[in-house]
């Protein structure tokens, strides 16, 4: 399954940054945000064949979708130091996301999502200083990641969740905008991920055999003594 021939490459590669562009399109023209004090709570995508519980903690939901392609995108706030009061605290920004569309050339999207993280997750390209602090594979279908690096001269920390059933692509992915020195918020962006990533299924599918654990990506981020 890893030995992808070149030209299959090249052409995974295209759909991979066309289908990125067109998501982002639809989320800069067609998404529309919560309006204040309004509750919306999405649970499935392409027409119920994805489900999901999303944590109290994502919230200001927009949502674009049919029964061949959707797109979810959240935010979360997690404050900075324990003990103060939410309104006066800083909080570390989460950005969310997740992505679901049916796909037939599923052999070639397999392929390349088994065999690079980089052209699955990131468009464009990684940058160069990206490093991985964890990679999983679940069964066949599933494949969770974490990662860091530094956009724009600002570090991030990016959480992500792939799955392949039954024709259906799932990403789920979350950017923590964070470069670990406050261990607490991304503690707890990753229990929210790590609930996410359970709930998450496809036709009532699922497999995570092991959840992301917060102090291993703290201590490879150089922070785990920062408890």
């Amino acid at each position: 399954m890893r030995g992808v021939l070149a030209t299959v490459e090249s052409s995974v590669r295209s759909k991979l940054m066309l289908r990125a562009a067109l998501l982002s399109a639809a989320c800069a023209l067609a998404l529309a945000p919560a309006r204040a004090g309004q509750e919306m709570k999405f649970s499935s995508l392409l027409g119920g064949a994805v489900t999901f519980t999303t944590p109290e903690a994502w919230q200001n939901p927009s949502h674009q979708g049919t029964d061949v392609v959707g797109l979810l995108q959240m935010t979360g706030l997690y404050p900075a130091e324990e003990g103060k009061n939410p309104e006066e605290a800083r909080k570390i920004v989460a950005r969310i996301w997740l992505s679901a569309s049916i796909e037939n050339d599923t052999r070639s999207l397999k392929e390349r999502s088994d065999e690079s993280y980089v052209d699955t997750y990131h468009q464009p390209p990684l940058h160069p200083d990206l490093v991985i602090l964890s990679d999983a594979f679940h069964g066949g279908d599933w494949r969770t990641v974490a990662s860091k690096e530094t956009v724009r001269g600002k570090p991030q920390v990016n959480l992500a969740r792939f799955g392949l059933v039954d024709k259906r692509w799932v990403q789920l992915g979350v950017t923590l905008l964070t470069d670990g020195s406050d261990p607490e918020p991304l503690k707890r962006a990753v229990t929210d991920f790590n609930a996410m990533c359970e709930s998450l299924k496809i036709d009532g599918k699922n497999q995570l055999d092991t959840k992301l654990n917060a102090d291993k990506i703290l201590e490879r981020l150089g922070a785990g003594e920062k408890k």
